[in-house]
């Protein structure tokens, strides 16, 4: 029995193998290949799949013919037809055996339907032409399995029965491993840079400008940084610019420059402005990694640590803002900055903390200067950003929602309503018993929501139930894309409904079938009428 990533290397393989010319583009760029499936049962599959050059859609899965639709003009031409028609044939191929083996392994390892397998995998390419790989596989939103491809294992993200016996199924094809660390080590560096020449014009073209976004609700501008202090000589730095869920800048780790991740990004702000945030923020990190340094020295703090920083503020509807800052340790919450008090709160009383609260408190100008960037100039410059991303922001997808059932067991049963495909992100899902909201309990389980492959989210709600109680049951979803309305998605009547509609259609079909075949029949016989007066008076004129 072939494994299923045999297949989808071997589509790989078809979208690595090519010929270019390198692009000339600076920084470093990442191809990713989502892949999201849904086993709601045996029978029915949902997938979804979506190709990406950094932030960009190559191309995207339809989920009815699993053909692939392209989303940029320039995607098409980089490879010749036929190659385009092999890689249809190969994805179709793989698809139908992953369905079928991942149904087999399941049935084989009684895992409960539904269930949901997420799988990406890529790699980077910075500019020195160096690559870093990557594959991972999710399974109900979780991490799962991770490969690593400098030694060529598979790794577990969760220890699990579960996991265990995936990775020692993949482990175990030899040929397998060997292939996809040829592809994303030994490949991508040569082969991705077709991609960036035939789309090299689509990075840097701006957005022109447009009017005031007449937004509702709340904008949240987010500012991450996660740091690594390995040793003393050693630091890894990450930095992302999110506004709402859209990136739109990340840090370069080598360089420590701004790669914009929306062509509309940099228009918004003149070039000299960015050359002037990039200056600091590169004098920013280095005196920001000599501090800490510093300061685990002096207080013999152990290698290797993590620190992250989130600040940011709200925009509400009224421009009105509210900020917010703070700093983690080791993953775990550390200190947040007042900006109404201009104070630096304790998250974790212990004596590092203190050390480092006592440290920033100290620093009166730097707290005046959080306190006056975020309470006092957030509402007027995240406003530009606004409204250069109007059409990003103002996305909309409605949600698609079912409704099925699990048997745990004899005495219970368990309503699960499925509700993806949506953007924005906020959604309320609902269950209605005799038309009644169902309060929140034990018997309600609402999943956190999730992404998927194609920048939408998903989530699910399952109620337990008694079988047969009588009641009838009704997930409703509310959802900005619906407007006033509301999807409402019954289980139980729903069969019901669907057979009465039938019948009513048949009856009402018959009916007009019944009157035409009527009005036929009293044309016709008006006609024979009209014919044999007619006919009797001609003949009574020639008697």
């Amino acid at each position: 029995m072939q494994s299923p990533r045999c297949c989808l290397l071997s589509l790989l393989l078809y979208l690595f193998l090519l010929s270019g010319t390198w692009a000339n583009l600076e920084g470093a760029f990442t191809l990713r290949l989502l892949q999201t499936t849904t086993f709601q049962n045996t029978s029915f599959t949902d997938m979804e799949g979506l190709g990406l050059l950094e932030d960009i859609e190559l191309g995207c899965l339809d989920k009815h013919t699993w053909s692939i639709h392209f989303c940029q003009p320039w995607v098409r031409p980089a490879l010749p037809h036929v190659d385009w028609d092999t890689i249809e044939n190969l994805l179709k191929v793989y698809l139908q055996k992953f369905r079928h083996l991942i149904n087999e392994g399941a049935m084989q390892r009684d895992i409960p339907y539904p269930f949901v397998v997420q799988c990406m995998a890529g790699c980077v390419l910075y500019s020195n032409r160096t690559s870093q790989a990557f594959a991972y596989v999710g399974y109900n939103g979780q991490d799962f399995l991770s490969f690593d491809t400098e030694n060529v294992t598979w790794t577990l993200s969760q220890d699990t029965e579960l996991s265990r016996y995936v990775q020692s199924f993949l482990q175990n094809y030899t040929a397998l491993n060997e292939l996809v660390e040829i592809i994303f080590n030994d490949t991508c560096a040569d082969e991705m840079e077709v991609f960036l020449q035939y789309g090299r014009t689509a990075f840097p073209v701006p957005s022109p400008p447009c009017q005031p976004l007449s937004h509702v609700g709340a904008f949240t501008l987010r500012l991450l940084q996660t740091t690594t202090f390995q040793n003393t000589s050693f630091t890894d730095m990450e930095g992302l610019g999110l506004l709402e869920d859209i990136e739109l800048g990340c840090l370069d780790k080598h360089t420590w420059s701004i790669h914009f991740c929306q062509p509309w990004v940099r228009p918004a702000l003149p070039h000299v402005d960015w050359d002037t945030i990039e200056n600091l923020l590169k004098v920013y990190l280095q005196k920001f990694r000599h501090l800490i340094n510093e300061g685990a020295m002096q207080r013999d703090i152990p290698y290797p640590f993590v620190v992250q920083c989130m600040a940011g503020c709200v925009l509400y509807s009224n421009r009105t803002s509210q900020a917010f800052a703070y700093v983690g340790y080791n993953g775990q919450d550390f200190l947040s900055f007042d900006t109404e008090n201009v104070t630096w709160t304790l998250s974790q009383d212990t004596e590092l903390s203190r050390y480092v609260q006592s440290f920033l408190q100290n620093y009166t100008a730097l707290n005046e200067l959080v306190e006056i960037i975020f309470n006092d100039t957030c509402a007027d410059e995240m406003e530009v950003f606004l409204q250069y991303g109007r059409t990003v922001l103002e996305r909309q997808e409605l949600p698609v929602a079912t409704v099925f059932t699990r048997t745990p067991s004899l005495d219970q049963l368990l309503l699960v309503c499925h509700v993806t495909g949506f953007y924005p992100r906020p959604i309320s899902v609902a269950w209605l018993r005799d038309g009644q909201e169902v309060p929140p309990g034990p018997a309600l389980n609402t999943s956190t929501i999730l992404p998927n492959a194609d920048l939408t989210y998903q989530l699910r709600s399952v109620l337990a139930v008694a079988p047969r109680d009588g009641h009838s049951y009704v997930c409703r979803v509310r959802h900005h894309s619906l407007g006033t309305r509301s999807l409402l998605i019954p289980w139980g009547n729903s069969e019901v409904v669907l057979i009465t509609g039938l019948v009513a259609g048949l009856l009402a079909a018959v009916a007009v079938a019944a009157m035409s075949v009527l009005w036929v029949w009293r044309q016709r016989k008006h006609q024979q009428m009209e014919e044999s007066e007619s006919r009797n008076s001609i003949l009574s004129r020639e008697a």
